[in-house]
């Protein structure tokens, strides 16, 4: 009988890693997207300023436009957008970045 309690106290404590560790997972993998998706919609806004001259007004237009198309989702503030575009602007790269060769 002890035996069968030690086997399913090492069971229980397997699962309860294998939960904590799938949860942390899904954190980072959400995590992840969140910030592809703020970068690629500061991408996507910061190209049309340059493409069309666009001014600051279009951020105020779109958190107006997302809020009503989009009435569930948060974080699409006009301040947001701007620091979406600022994330962009402060991060995009022509060229890959790697590991260096080494000799």
């Amino acid at each position: 009988m002890k035996k069968d309690l030690e086997i399913y106290s090492i069971l229980l404590k397997d699962i309860k890693i294998r939960v904590r560790t799938a949860q942390i997972k899904a954190t980072l993998s959400f995590n992840e997207e969140m910030l592809a998706m703020s970068f690629d919609i500061g991408a996507m806004i910061y190209k049309q300023h340059q493409q069309y001259g666009w001014g600051a007004k279009i951020t105020q237009t779109l958190a107006i436009d997302i809020k009503n198309e989009l009435p569930n989702e948060k974080g699409f503030s006009q301040r947001n957008l701007e620091f979406m575009v600022q994330f962009y602007n402060e991060y995009k790269q022509e060229t890959v970045i790697g590991k260096q060769p080494v000799s």
